[in-house]
């Protein structure tokens, strides 16, 4: 037993907190300090040396994970070898890539799930998660290097990232032991970790002054307040959770005293048991956002009024999760770097080209996400709850919202603020609802805690659901069309359009699958978070 072991097991009898949660705590919070060293090392080899050895101490200092580091090193030098051999392959390798990190992961996901290890201990499949983001996206980065085709079938996200040539391997293992993301993320570009360390991310940027800085410290703006803030808001956060996150626990739902509650008090329950649940991935992804701003990592350019923006590696918005109007908006801003590689390194990978995606491509997203996740049932249920409910909310983002703006689309009507509260009540009761399994895990107690609950939120998600599947959408639209003849004679630059059909289009209440989200325009957002 390391003396590390010894003192956590101490802090544990004091807190009553399991030890692996407070050595992840003591992780993020010795990561803020210790980034702070990458860009004052000299060179781009050493602060790819200094990530691998934090990184290694972590993994095997703290946490005791000798086999885990192999995992690590087995998943990262095999993507390698491929990327380099297979490079010319065409989409053999990303595939390969792809279809080893998760057979990889998911391997070691059985092996947690049913050879006894215990939940509230640290493993490998943490950092494997963010692994196959890492890697998988690399290989797809390679891929896009070696493209034969028309740049015009790329899209800017792909020009953007792609890489041109197989890196050194002093490099690679630099980005894989990245050490501020290396437990529970942000994934990165590979791009982008190799702009930081050459510190070319601060090249070229002007500052509030019009100034651009020269490639060297003086070029890197100042950060200490906005870590800080993260830094104390992370803390915050998991304080709110030690505090409550027994007393309101989702595990209660599932027991014969909370069965017999009336629905009233058991909903109330619900919503209080998933906003304390969320407060843990919270803490968790603030204090790893403040680790990669302390790096110099999250710097992501300068706003229009010249102040520097720490958002590169931001995986959350708070405010518009918890105030979220629908669906939309609320898995936007949940795990949003997640979010990004499910959407561009398998949402539109598997589209065919040419083709907009639709909804095979929205179920083979989701699929992937669970099983990135796990195998417990509970993830399952979880995400094609989640699939539907997206469905859900983009009919009623296409039928009814509408009714709620004048004709052209252009002002917000007095009684708009009506579906905005009703659309916060629901999303936020739907989500409460659908995480649930996530939390609990086992299927024949999720099951338990939602029919407790009555299935509220698959009720009126299916209810919704075929209602559309009947023709009522169609319905809508044909409304909608007459509501819009007002507006269509004239174009916004008062040219004269051609039709309903072609006005409507314009202001997009036509046209595109049910379940697309955002840019491009027909992404899913997947609901994740396992910290």
């Amino acid at each position: 037993m390391h003396l590390s072991d010894v003192f956590f097991q101490y802090l544990t009898t004091l807190a009553g907190i399991p030890p692996d949660h407070l050595k992840m705590l003591f992780t993020f919070v010795l990561a803020v300090p210790l980034a702070r060293f990458y860009t004052m090392l000299p060179t781009p080899a050493s602060r790819h040396i200094y990530g691998i050895v934090v990184s290694t101490f972590i993994l095997t200092g703290i946490f005791s994970l000798y086999k885990g580091i192999v995992h690590v090193l087995a998943s990262s030098l095999i993507t390698y070898g491929l990327s380099w051999f297979l490079r010319n392959q065409g989409k053999v390798m990303p595939y390969s890539v792809f279809s080893f990190l998760m057979l990889h992961l998911t391997w070691n996901h059985i092996n947690r799930q049913f050879w006894g290890v215990d939940p509230d201990s640290m493993e490998i499949t943490g950092t494997q998660m963010v692994l196959v983001m890492k890697l998988s996206s690399y290989a797809w980065n390679v891929y896009d290097g070696a493209w034969e085709g028309s740049q015009q079938e790329q899209s800017e996200h792909q020009k953007r990232n792609k890489l041109e040539f197989v890196p050194d391997l002093l490099t690679f293992l630099g980005f894989v032991f990245y050490f501020p993301g290396l437990m529970v993320g942000p994934s990165m570009e590979f791009k982008d970790y190799v702009k930081f360390t050459d510190l070319s991310l601060f090249e070229g940027e002007a500052d509030s002054n019009g100034k651009r800085a020269r490639k060297s410290l003086d070029s890197i703006p100042n950060r200490k307040r906005t870590t800080l803030y993260r830094l104390i808001a992370g803390i915050a956060f998991f304080a709110v959770y030690g505090a409550l996150g027994k007393k309101f626990a989702y595990h209660w739902t599932f027991d014969d005293s909370f069965a017999v509650l009336p629905f009233w008090k058991k909903f109330l329950y619900v919503q209080l048991a998933g906003t304390v649940a969320r407060t843990k991935f919270y803490g968790a992804w603030f204090l790893s956002d403040a680790g990669c701003i302390s790096s110099g990592l999250g710097f992501n350019g300068y706003s229009k009024d010249g102040k520097p923006l720490w958002n590169r590696c931001q995986n959350i918005d708070v405010r518009n999760i918890e105030l979220a109007p629908n669906m939309k908006v609320l898995l936007d801003s949940w795990n949003m770097n997640t979010n990004k590689w499910l959407r561009n390194y398998v949402y539109v990978r598997v589209t065919p080209q040419g083709k907009k995606p639709g909804f095979a491509s929205t179920m083979i997203t989701f699929a992937t996400s669970a099983m990135w996740h796990g195998l417990y049932p509970g993830y399952m249920i979880t995400f094609l709850s989640g699939g539907f409910s997206t469905a859900v909310g983009q009919i009623l983002r296409r039928n009814i919202r509408p009714f709620f703006l004048s004709p052209d689309l252009k002002r917000e009507l007095p009684y708009k603020i009506v579906y905005d509260v009703l659309g916060t009540f629901f999303t936020l009761a739907t989500l409460n609802y659908i995480v649930l399994p996530f939390i609990i895990l086992n299927f024949w107690e999720s099951v338990t805690s939602l029919s407790a609950i009555y299935f509220y939120a698959h009720v009126w998600i299916f209810l919704l659901f075929g209602l559309s599947m009947t023709g009522v959408g169609g319905r809508l639209q044909k409304i909608l069309k007459k509501r819009a003849a007002v507006a269509v004679s004239k174009k916004e630059d008062g040219e004269p359009t051609d039709s309903v059909d072609e006005y409507l289009k314009g202001n997009k209440l036509t046209g595109g699958p049910l379940v697309g989200m955002n840019s491009p325009p027909d992404t899913p957002k997947v609901l994740k978070g396992r910290v």
